[in-house]
This record gives structure tokens, C-alpha cells and sequence, in this order.
């Protein structure tokens, strides 16, 4: 499993990849016979990208109601325990992953706070990394005001233009951190600047 973090050099943001804290191997049992069989499959670091990857991407092009409301927005908001209506980039994020740990009984060693800029001060800095890769959580900073941020998935390693796509909620296409699209694929400088 991947154990480190990805932080952008300079004021731009940071990039947080996933550590599992915790892997617990699933079990199958075969009851048919009178004892008890198990085979162990172990859980790789695909087995948790597919499966990020597949409840991030079940949000694809859902369009938010109105002024970050809607049935999903608002299912982010209250797992986060915060007012409706509230930014939800890194609430839908962290969303997912409990779903993955929960369904591939895996534990992140991540915090569970819905402001970008408290979430990264809580990140433990050994998980900190220089460049986007996939599989990683970036908090991009706002150019005008730094105590703001936006949070996105990482869908790939930056490439040599220094870009890497992303999947972000609460986004739009201009790349805004406000916007209709509940969630969207974009692409990103490591400035934070939207390619598409």
C-alpha cells in the first residue's frame, strides 16, 4: 500500500495520498463442507483504487439542485455533520473512501474534517508528497485568499506539461470551487488552474 502524502512546493496546495492504517483480509468461507474452509484474498492497492474509483465516478455529471443542495450534496454534508448547503469538494471525497472501507474492510489513516485547509493542517506530514500521483486527495489553495481551498481526487501522476486529471466535486467547467456540477473529470496545473 501507498504510505505517503503529496504536497505542491509553495503556496499552491497539497496533495494527500492515501495510507491504510489497517487492512483486514476478507474471509470466504465454504459452509458445504461439515468443517469450515476459509481462503484468504489479499487486499491490494488496485483492489482499493477500483474501488474508490467506482463510487467517486457513480457521481459523474449529477448536477447539484441549487446552492450546494441536492440528495447527494446534502448526504456529504450531513456524514460530515455540517449545515446543508455547506461546500462539499472534500465531504464527498471522504465519503467515498468510508465507503471503500467499509466495503473492503480497510481503514485510512485520514481525518475526517470538511474544511480543506484544517483537514491538511491535520494530516500527519510523513504522508506528504511533492507531486500529484494517483490515488491522492489534493487541496489546491485559493490564488486571493490562502485560507481557502478546493479538494480533488488525483486520477493520474502529473506529466510532463505538469498537469493531471481530476475528479472533483462541487466544481464547474471553468474549474471554480462553486459550481452546478455536483461532480465532474477536469483537468489541473499544479497551479490549481483548470485545463479543460
Amino acid at each position: 500500500m501507498v504510505n505517503s502524502v503529496f504536497k505542491l512546493s509553495g503556496p499552491q496546495g497539497f496533495f494527500v495520498n492515501f495510507a491504510i492504517n489497517k487492512i483486514v483480509k476478507k474471509i470466504i468461507s465454504n459452509k458445504q463442507k461439515k468443517e469450515v474452509h476459509t481462503m484468504k484474498k489479499e487486499i491490494t492497492s488496485l483492489d482499493v483504487t477500483l474501488c474508490l474509483e467506482k463510487h467517486l465516478f457513480s457521481y459523474d455529471k449529477k448536477i447539484e439542485l441549487a446552492g450546494n443542495r441536492g440528495p447527494e450534496a446534502d448526504e456529504f454534508n450531513s456524514y460530515m455533520g455540517i449545515p446543508m448547503g455547506s461546500a462539499y469538494c472534500l465531504s464527498a471525497i471522504l465519503f467515498c473512501i468510508k465507503k471503500v472501507e467499509q466495503e473492503l474492510s480497510v481503514k485510512f489513516i485520514l481525518p475526517k474534517l470538511p474544511s480543506t485547509q484544517r483537514f491538511i493542517a491535520a494530516v500527519d506530514e510523513k504522508y506528504l508528497i511533492d507531486f500529484p500521483k494517483r490515488f491522492c486527495i489534493g487541496i489546491l489553495r485559493h490564488k486571493k485568499n490562502p485560507s481557502l481551498g478546493h479538494a480533488v481526487y488525483s486520477m493520474s501522476d502529473a506529466d510532463a506539461e505538469k498537469e493531471f486529471e481530476t475528479f472533483e466535486f462541487n466544481s464547474n467547467i471553468k474549474g471554480d470551487r462553486d459550481g452546478i456540477n455536483l461532480a465532474m473529470c477536469s483537468k489541473r496545473n499544479l497551479n490549481g488552474d483548470s485545463c479543460k
